[in-house]
């Protein structure tokens, strides 16, 4: 079985979150490491001061 990816957001009072397809119910996920890494990397530029996110394995 392929190893999936997705980006797990952290909120300010601790709490995470895996972040969802937009307009789904099923996790975003990527195929590669890489490919989620370069995702987050624009996707938490636009996070809220406190509000971090990081690629996870699924």
């Amino acid at each position: 079985m392929t190893q999936k990816y997705g980006i797990q957001i952290t909120d300010n009072n601790g709490d995470t979150f895996v972040l969802l397809a937009q307009g789904k119910d099923r996790y975003q996920t990527f195929n590669s490491y890489a490919k989620a890494d370069d995702y987050n990397y624009e996707f938490e530029d636009g996070l809220p001061d406190g509000v971090t996110s990081a690629v996870v394995a699924l």
